[in-house]
C-alpha cells in the first residue's frame, strides 16, 4: 500500500501538537502547573519535598479543572470568531 497525504485538525498545548482539543488543554493545564511547581529536588540525605501543586489529590483535581477552563476558554473564543 502507498502512502497517502490527507488533513487532519490538530490543537496545540504544552509545546506539542494534539488530535484532540481535550489532550491539548490538558497538557496545557499541565504545563502551567509545572511552571508554578515550587518542589525541592531531595539527595541522598534529604528526602524531595513536593510541593502544594503537586501533592497528588491537589494537583489530580487543579487538572481537571485548569483543563475545564481551557476547554470554555476555546468554545468562547471559537464562537466570538464566527
Amino acid at each position: 500500500m502507498i502512502p497517502t497525504a490527507e488533513q487532519a485538525t490538530v490543537y496545540r498545548g504544552g509545546g506539542r501538537r494534539w488530535l484532540t482539543k481535550r489532550a491539548a488543554c490538558r497538557a496545557e493545564a499541565r504545563a502551567k502547573l509545572r511552571k508554578r511547581c515550587e518542589c525541592e529536588r531531595g539527595d541522598h540525605i534529604t528526602p524531595p519535598v513536593t510541593c502544594w501543586h503537586h501533592d497528588e489529590r491537589n494537583y489530580q483535581r487543579l487538572v481537571r479543572r485548569l483543563t475545564r477552563i481551557y476547554e470554555k476558554a476555546m468554545q468562547s473564543a471559537k464562537e466570538g470568531k464566527s
